[in-house]
């Protein structure tokens, strides 16, 4: 098995690149055709980022009593907010750590600058780990992926209300072939 960071095969890569169309286009239809609800962002959570040793979860469905300011509130998911805190807190980090998925799925403008002390410094040699939920309407998708200090993806997983719809770690690669039948030259 391969090792977390180390290159492919690159012809498995391109088979498994063709393998994945089918993913991309029901994470598109699940975008486009849920229900005519604003998709948002309901938790997130990341471990061993930066200045984050430990996990840290911000959870956009656990709001207090927002009577005062109902606007805030939209479909049980806070809309509005602020992160506040003294000087070398933290906050920048974290916004960067909840951005990282534009980074991590983007096709071009990629910053490879930004992985420059990417990982906690005291465990720099360990995984970084992301965590999205999102609620589109009545949809909810789970989406987690590990990376190393230098950016490498080790591992990924994404989940439509709680079933997992394909999950890669190093050497192994598994899919919902019911949702996503594959041609056997693929090996996954």
């Amino acid at each position: 098995t391969e090792k977390c960071g180390e290159r492919s095969n690159p012809d498995a890569v391109k088979k498994l690149r063709r393998a994945l169309t089918g993913l991309i286009a029901i994470c598109y239809n699940i975008i486009r055709y849920a229900e005519k609800e604003i998709e948002m962002l309901a938790k997130f959570a990341v471990t061993n980022f930066r200045g984050f040793r430990e996990r840290i979860e911000l959870d956009l469905t656990r709001h207090r009593d927002y009577e005062f300011n109902s606007f805030a509130i939209s479909n049980g998911i806070v809309k509005n907010g602020i992160i506040y805190g003294p000087n070398g807190a933290g906050k920048s980090n974290f916004s960067l750590a909840i951005f990282d998925i534009v980074n991590h799925l983007s096709q071009k403008g990629k910053d490879f600058g930004y992985y420059a002390n990417f990982a906690n410094a005291a465990a720099a040699d360990g995984e970084v780990t992301f965590e999205y939920e999102f609620k589109f309407g009545d949809t909810v998708v789970d989406y987690s992926y590990a990376k190393t200090n230098e950016g490498f993806l080790c591992g990924e997983v994404l989940a439509v209300n709680g079933v997992q719809k394909f999950k890669r770690t190093a050497g192994k690669f598994e899919i919902d072939t019911d949702e996503f039948p594959m041609d056997e030259a693929v090996g996954c």
